[in-house]
């Protein structure tokens, strides 16, 4: 006879399998509370946390089913479902093992086993596994399917159908088999047969997502994209979390050319996508966005963030360096504003660094930062908006998610409540951005009557103007603009666009965001100016002569954005920390010299013992010294070695001047076997334009550091002293021996300074200079 928390766990049973979830839960935990020793119930609950994806609640009730019962099996096929589903599959393979050691005959950790089997591409066990539920249970149609699958994969088509059939045979009102024979004729270009199979599954179960997906992608192929396009929007509605038809969707928006559209599909697939659906596509996704889309960001953060592995498993090196090299100044300053000591106002360097990531293409970070600044202060209405952008950036539209956002918040959008220009302004562009018109040109006018000189406003009120087909109003406004920009450009101002160039930044000066906020404003209104434009075309006599300064379709995507950041970047403010960056570069590259040093057997001798300046440079001087004529074939090393060790401080200014033009002389010699004044020439001007530099552009880089440190007269009496020494230089004496060669230019210095006197000074402008003999 059954106990009464038996009885309770049966109708907690009952109402799982009719999927109401909450009264099972209710009944479980009755049966749980009248027999705590009681395994089922605990199993039970585990089922329903797993159906609800609430996966650390299941796997608290399978271990504690576990515990109880440590015979009982289905606890652990519930534990491997769990980590399957979270693509732990080497924990779900162990639990199934578990689980089929306690009890052989137990059909679905076989089941289990071979779908994760199937999910890591082991085909052969998957199989297996399919075959001995099978033999376990004739009548069960989910290993026929399963074994479908793996033929599909494996191209092995026709018995994929085979499968597929047996498993409709078994149980015709199964979806899935009539899902992936769809699949198969799709693939084999049979697509009438294709949407039959699908149209079965949908009917089968209305729920099922994955047929609305591969009835897109059979439109897609056959260029039905708006067909294609409702289908994979009905698997979205089924599953929002399935990343398939957001790709689909990407694809055939590219395919049509509607690239805004594209770009936020494919961002939205990345979003949802597990890495392994994701990695199947990867290299067709970068390059969709490295040839469609203005995103660094974004790619910075796929290959710097998310998936560093890829720099080393694809062929897109140079495509990531561009990336790195573009991104990490942008990386740099949203980290320096993330600190908070630049900007004290939450709310300001909030949206300072929204407006960035999403700008430079990544809308989902910006999402993440509006999210914020939403629960901070959901009244500001320029982060209001930049929250709808951001959404929009990888939702693609106004539908669903972000228009019930916009109309939750309705009240805080009413023109009559709202007195500041600023906030009247994004309150009309949320509500054109939701095809309000009317509401948005309200808005617009309202915030021109209050500042008759907002420009982006007096723009957008024409566009709504256009759009509501209010036709003789929209030219008596585009005139207006016309004024306003003629008026702006007598006065030597930039339009919409005044205080975006660099040199207008100060960030020293209170409101010096205000800028960049300019630079927004141009992407808001982009879709104004763009309308300007034609309508200058087309009204030739009323506009006048053509305003050049509203020629500024390079603006679209770069020098405003670029500007602001570069200006930014070389700030006196945040240089600190680009030249943390940059230090950490010219390490990397010290690192790299010293080990090609270290190859061409030079540099390891003088790191062996700590030496003087005056001793490593008498060190490197016997070793040049040695060479002899060799020298010619190993200057460029030598010279390396010089500017390595002088970037280090290793060697004073003056001690590196003289031995890179001994190097260089001598090299020169033993080269060509003369000299001539020309070649004195053009390595003091290499010299005072860095052009000598050999390698360490990223640190050093030249020796115009050396020419500061001493002043320019040093150079120009050490080029005075070799081109009259010229004929006097004796290759078997002076070039063989450096000591010869400085101790002849010291006196060289002694003599022109008795000869000059007073004027030696003016004449050669260095810093005090006394080398030793």
């Amino acid at each position: 006879m059954k106990t009464e928390a038996e009885d309770l766990f049966e109708a907690g049973k009952v109402y799982y399998e009719s999927s109401q979830y909450l009264e099972a839960i209710e009944y479980y935990d009755k049966a749980i509370e009248l027999d705590p020793t009681f395994a089922y119930p605990l199993n039970g609950k585990g089922n329903v946390f797993y159906y609800l994806h609430r996966y650390e609640e299941a796997i608290e009730c399978y271990d504690k089913a576990i515990e109880l019962d440590p015979t009982f099996a289905y606890p652990l096929n519930g534990k491997g479902n769990v980590f399957s589903d979270l693509h732990g599959y080497e924990e779900a393979i162990e639990c199934y093992d578990n689980a089929i050691e306690l009890d052989p005959t137990f059909a679905y950790p076989w089941y289990n086993k071979g779908n994760v089997f199937y999910d890591l591409h082991r085909y052969e066990e998957a199989i297996e596994c399919y075959d001995k539920v099978i033999e376990l249970d004739p009548k069960d149609a989910y290993p026929w399917n399963g074994k479908g699958n793996v033929f599909y994969d494996l191209h092995r088509y026709e018995e994929a159908i085979e499968c597929y059939d047996n498993a409709i045979e078994l149980d015709p009102t199964f979806a899935y088999p009539w899902y992936g024979m769809g699949n198969v004729f799709s693939d084999l270009h049979r697509y009438e047969e294709a949407i039959e199979c699908y149209n079965k599954a949908i009917e089968l179960d209305p729920k099922f997502a994955y047929p609305w997906n591969g009835k897109g992608n059979v439109f897609s192929d056959l260029h039905r994209y708006e067909e294609a396009i409702e289908c994979y929007d009905n698997a979205i509605e089924l599953d929002p979390k399935f990343a398939s038809p957001w790709y689909g969707k990407g694809l055939v928006y590219q395919q049509t050319g509607e690239l805004q559209m594209c770009h936020a599909s494919l961002t939205h697939f990345y979003r949802v996508a597990w890495k392994n659906d994701f990695f199947e596509v990867v290299p067709t996704f970068i390059g969709m966005f490295v040839e469609h889309f203005k995103a660094p960001l974004f790619l910075y953060q796929v290959f710097f963030v998310d998936h560093v592995e890829l720099l080393t498993s694809l062929g897109l090196h140079h495509t990531v360096n561009d990336v790195l090299e573009e991104c990490e100044p942008v990386v740099d300053f949203i980290e320096y504003l993330q600190e908070g000591t630049l900007i004290q106002n939450e709310v300001e360097r909030l949206k300072l660094i929204g407006i960035v990531q999403l700008s430079m293409g990544n809308p989902l970070w910006a999402y993440d930062t509006f999210s914020k600044l939403d629960d901070l202060d959901d009244t500001d209405l320029m982060g209001q908006y930049y929250y709808i952008e951001s959404l929009n950036g990888f939702c693609g539209d106004t539908d669903g998610e972000l228009l019930t956002y916009v109309y939750e918040r309705a009240e805080k959008f009413s023109t009559n409540s709202l007195e500041q220009p600023q906030q009247l302004y994004y309150a009309g562009l949320i509500f054109y951005e939701t095809s309000n018109h009317s509401l948005a040109n309200e808005a617009f006018s309202q915030c021109l009557t209050i500042d008759k000189k907002h420009l982006p406003s007096l723009y957008m009120n024409m566009l709504c103007l256009h759009n509501l087909n209010e036709l003789e109003q929209r030219d008596e406004i585009a005139l207006h603009i016309l004024e306003q920009e003629r008026r702006i450009n007598i006065h030597g101002g930039k339009g919409f666009l005044q205080g975006v160039t660099p040199q207008d930044i100060d960030i020293t000066v209170p409101g010096w965001s205000q800028p960049f906020y300019k630079f927004a404003n141009y992407n808001e209104i982009s879709e104004a100016i763009f309308l300007m434009w034609q309508w200058i075309a087309e009204h030739p006599a009323q506009s006048g002569v053509y305003l050049k300064e509203l020629e500024i379709s390079s603006f679209l995507y770069e020098p405003g954005m670029s500007s602001a950041l570069e200006a930014w970047k070389f700030n006196e403010i945040t240089k600190q920390k680009i030249e943390e960056f940059k230090s950490q570069k010219k390490d990397q590259e010290r690192r790299l010299i010293k080990e090609k040093l270290t190859v061409e057997f030079i540099l390891i001798p003088f790191e062996k013992e700590v030496l003087s300046q005056n001793e490593l440079e008498e060190r490197i001087a016997n070793r040049i010294d040695n060479e002899s004529k060799a020298i010619a074939e190993k200057a460029h090393k030598y010279l390396l070695l010089v500017e390595y060790y002088f970037d280090l401080g290793k060697l004073k200014p003056e001690s590196a001047i003289l031995l890179y033009f001994y190097i260089m002389l001598k090299s020169e010699f033993y080269g060509k076997g003369n000299f001539s004044k020309e070649f004195v020439k053009s390595t003091f001007e290499g010299f005072l334009t860095g052009s000598v530099a050999v390698s360490l552009s990223g640190a050093a880089g030249s020796f115009k550091v050396v020419i500061g440190a001493l002043g320019g007269g040093f150079i120009v009496i050490l080029t005075k002293y070799i081109e009259s020494e010229i004929a006097k230089i004796d290759p078997k004496n002076s070039l063989q021996q450096y000591r010869i060669f400085k101790t002849n230019f010291i006196n060289f210095i002694a003599t022109e300074m008795e000869n000059e006197g007073d004027d030696f000074e003016k004449k050669y402008p260095m810093n005090v200079f006394k080398p030793e003999s």
